[in-house]
């Protein structure tokens, strides 16, 4: 709680020039007395002149009182537009630190990631975009006193995009993604490599009256393995009741299920991780689909500005992780037939 008088402060300062663009410089101050400090530097950079652009913000956080933290991060892109290619270079940076009350002693919740990435790709303003890109990501994670690499990520892939078309714009990309685990100690994650492949498309029909976006992705990778345990609670407040089959006395997984009576619902159902890794094979399909006679028909008279009164709106939505092998399974969303024990997780959802 703070009981001290408290000073607010705020100044900007920028430079500016025409068919070029600004360099914004910002400070921000928060005072309370001996309970709390709190300074804020930002910087903010909109650039674009003959075929350079750079675009980006950065602040750097300071506080001392209770905690003592440090904040500092930035998120930029640099790109140069040549006759046939644009080149780029983009990046997301992070320092987060958090010390003991009056000490340099870091606590666990301190970490650091960077996120950069280079490219090529033909210039927006053609018909068809496409690109290669690489992609590098560095974590740091807590290590008894300091902060030390535990793990870099390598993806490289390809982007494609059809979006000068008036009532159809088409997205895809394919990437290969890398992790390898530098320090066990510091992170329980297994290395992994995984494909992803997204593909979006959004489709305007009849002056914008049917409106449809389809969404489908598809990746692999690896995660712990979950298992399941039973629970008892006080009676009625549970889900599944015991029935003890083969009469031993023993609280077996298959021998518990959903309870017919209030009574009966003594157990609830808990997810653990195990130590064991499985390869995953994950799809992800969505799709909307609205309808809106009114933007054509509103001021319509007669059977016209009847149907105008009525409008539809549809969502379907799938997410599947499987171990299955097989590529035509295991990346099919609407495949109903996958054994138990292939299913990781499966949700679904439609509305109307």
């Amino acid at each position: 709680r703070l009981t001290n008088n408290q000073l607010i402060g705020d100044a900007q300062i920028w430079l500016e020039k025409k068919n070029v663009g600004r360099m914004l410089y910002g400070f921000n101050s928060f005072l309370s007395g001996n309970d709390f400090t709190g300074l804020k530097n930002n910087l903010t950079t909109n650039i674009n002149s003959k075929g350079w652009t750079i675009n980006g913000t950065g602040s750097y956080l300071q506080t001392s009182g209770l905690t003592k933290t440090q904040f500092l991060r930035h998120r930029y892109l640099v790109s140069k537009s040549l006759k046939y290619i644009t080149l780029g270079y983009k990046d997301e940076h992070e320092h987060n630190m958090f010390y003991f009350p009056g000490t340099d002693s870091l606590l666990r919740n301190s970490y650091r990631f960077y996120d950069w990435e280079a490219f090529v790709q033909n210039p927006d303003t053609l018909r068809i975009q496409y690109g290669l890109f690489f992609r590098q990501r560095t974590d740091w994670l807590y290590d008894t006193t300091a902060i030390s690499k535990a793990a870099i990520a390598d993806q490289f892939g390809a982007r494609i995009a059809l979006m000068q078309m008036k009532n159809h714009q088409i997205r895809a990309q394919f990437a290969n993604r890398v992790l390898r685990i530098t320090d066990n100690r510091l992170t329980s994650q297994q290395p992994e490599n995984s494909l992803l492949t997204r593909f979006e498309y959004d489709v305007k029909l009849i002056k914008s009256v049917i409106t449809s976006s389809v969404f489908y992705e598809t990746g692999t990778g690896q995660e712990l393995r979950r298992q399941f345990i039973y629970i008892e609670v006080p009676a009625g407040q549970g889900q599944y009741a015991w029935v003890d089959y083969n009469e031993n006395g023993i609280k077996e997984l298959n021998e518990f299920e959903i309870a017919v009576f209030p009574d009966q619902a003594r157990y609830i159902r808990s997810f653990i991780p195990g130590d064991e890794y499985v390869r995953t094979y994950n799809n992800q399909f969505s799709q909307t689909i609205n309808i809106n006679p009114a933007r054509v028909w509103g001021n319509k008279k007669g059977i016209k500005k009847t149907i105008a009164l009525f409008s539809n709106q549809t969502a379907l939505r799938i997410d599947r992780k499987t171990s299955v092998l097989d590529p035509s399974k295991a990346y099919n969303p609407f495949l109903k037939e996958i054994a138990d024990t292939s299913l990781l997780s499966l949700s679904s959802l439609f509305r109307n």
